[in-house]
């Protein structure tokens, strides 16, 4: 399957809602799951919108049909210290495992090291997350910390694992 990134549009919405409308496509996330209506998710974008300056998001999508797969996003980033926090969402189960994290990690560590000059690029994951926090580690993020009991999520309370990559420590996996 062939991939792309382009930025997040408002037609994306309506997929959006729909994935943060169920369960176990928030599952993984450290979020805690809500129902979402439509124009909260409408509001969510003009924000994102008036605020693309300190925000990258991009909507990752099968090349071919322009199936919308997941979102990756680079967020509050501070210019003067040049870092920002990475949130990646690959929501539906039949996309995972497929290579698509992989390829939206890839795309978005290039543009933040090498188009946006950040230096450091962090993120929190359940600790309970094991697919991602090995995403993650394929890509040279090193765990910082832990957040005890830092979400409720599924009837109890969930450590959160933060992790982080700098500028020098990044390269593709694989290429030596």
């Amino acid at each position: 399957m062939a991939l792309c990134l382009r930025e997040l549009s408002r037609v994306d919405l309506s997929d959006i809602t729909r994935w943060r409308n169920q369960p176990e496509a928030v599952g993984q996330l450290g979020s805690p799951f809500r129902y979402i209506d439509g124009e909260v998710d409408t509001a969510w974008f003009n924000s994102y919108i008036s605020n693309r300056a300190s925000n990258v998001r991009l909507a990752v999508c099968d090349a071919e049909s322009a199936e919308l797969l997941g979102l990756i996003y680079l967020l509050n980033i501070e210019w003067l210290s040049r870092h920002a926090e990475l949130s990646i969402w690959i929501p539906e189960v039949r996309h995972r495992g497929r290579g698509v994290g992989s390829f939206a990690m890839l795309g978005m560590l290039r543009h933040a090291f090498h188009d946006l000059n950040l230096h450091r690029v962090w993120l929190r994951v359940l600790a309970r997350n094991d697919a991602a926090i090995a995403l993650y580690r394929k890509f040279h993020f090193r765990q910082e910390g832990v957040h005890r009991d830092a979400v409720f999520k599924d009837g109890s309370y969930q450590d959160m694992l933060q992790m982080a990559i700098l500028a020098p420590e990044f390269s593709v996996p694989g290429a030596g």
